[in-house]
């Protein structure tokens, strides 16, 4: 999402955008799925194609991102722990109040951050 906001008039192609962040063009083509289906991306095919930004920066939040690529937990319990120890009969019940108040505090931070935020970092970190 940075890479596209840093070329506002430029569309990336999955293979581009692979490039940049060293993966498989692959990855690259299931995560703009996601953030297309999300609304947050254009995505046109064919050797003219690429992936764009459907809104300003500004206006896109972290947590959206990361709601539109993450479906999975932040902190993953295990499931399977035996009900005849102590603490295993207990722990995901205890750990999963920590975890759930871990995950509302990033999606809370996310929250307060923008795109373009990101982008903006990038410029004075060099």
């Amino acid at each position: 999402m940075s890479l596209l906001a840093a070329q506002p008039d430029r569309r990336m192609t999955s293979t581009s955008i692979a490039a940049s962040i060293r993966t498989n063009p692959v990855v690259v083509r299931r995560l703009l799925g996601l953030l297309r289906r999300s609304g947050l991306v254009d995505v046109s095919p064919g050797p003219h194609g690429g992936a764009t930004l459907l809104h300003a920066p500004e206006t896109m939040s972290l947590r959206q991102v990361y709601e539109a690529v993450e479906h999975a937990p932040v902190i993953a319990l295990h499931p399977g722990t035996s009900d005849d120890c102590p603490v295993g009969r207990y722990i995901a019940t205890v750990l999963a109040k920590v975890a759930d108040s871990a995950e509302q505090a990033l999606l809370a931070q996310l929250g307060t951050q923008s795109v373009a935020d990101v982008v903006r970092s990038l410029s004075t970190a060099r």
